[in-house]
């Protein structure tokens, strides 16, 4: 399901001029491939709320100044948390993406979600039922696959690691956590988000003293 709107935005992105894209804006996939507006609010006076979504309008609580105030949700915006706006892109990133996951999932799959009844909300701890922890794993999943795919993550890897290859292995020669952190700035994403990217795509990733980054094609 990803690679289709991960194709997609590549084509957006020639239209502009683009021929090659290093990195997933999650910006331009909700607005430009997936036409889902975003919205920046304060959603919870401790900041545990990172975002909101719905397949229909609703009103929704918001706290934008201390204070709560009535602000609408339709099926076509997502709610982000204001504050990660200020130092934490690649958190930002990744629950922009999250909630656009979760909207494509709205649109497939609107029975299995009921998306009609119910909002879905996003934390920065677990505090979700069984359901809901089942629905916010498969967002999680699907945003890793759009911000990250498989081709835009090995480029990463041969711009900033040294490639060796042995047979059917591949090698990165350079590991060390600066350059990881490298990386994961490069492609806008947090390193615990590309750490468990790595491991869904099947590469190995050996910290020193191996020094070594492997995977097989």
């Amino acid at each position: 399901m990803a690679h289709k709107f991960v194709e997609r935005y590549y084509e957006v992105q020639r239209s502009r001029g683009f021929r090659k894209v290093e990195r997933i804006d999650p910006t331009i996939m909700l607005k430009d491939v997936l036409g889902i507006n975003i919205e920046y609010h304060s959603l919870s006076l401790d900041q545990s709320i990172i975002g909101y979504t719905i397949g229909t309008y609703i009103e929704m609580e918001v706290f934008d100044n201390a204070e709560p105030v009535s602000v609408a949700l339709d099926g076509d915006t997502v709610f982000i948390e204001r504050a990660l706006r200020i130092g934490n892109k690649g958190r930002e990133n990744f629950t922009i993406m999250h909630e656009g996951a979760h909207q494509i999932f709205f649109k497939f799959f609107p029975d299995y979600y009921n998306c009609g009844v119910r909002v879905l909300r996003y934390t920065s701890r677990s505090e979700f039922s069984n359901e809901e922890s089942a629905e916010e794993y498969q967002a999680d999943y699907l945003a890793s696959a759009l911000l990250m795919p498989r081709e835009i993550v090995i480029a990463g890897l041969e711009r900033f690691y040294r490639k060796v290859r042995c047979g059917s292995k591949v090698h990165y020669l350079g590991w060390d956590r600066k350059t990881f952190k490298t990386l994961a700035d490069h492609l806008g994403v947090s390193k615990q988000a590309l750490r468990i990217r790595v491991r869904e795509l099947g590469i190995v990733i050996e910290e020193p003293p191996s020094f070594i980054v492997e995977y097989t094609e």
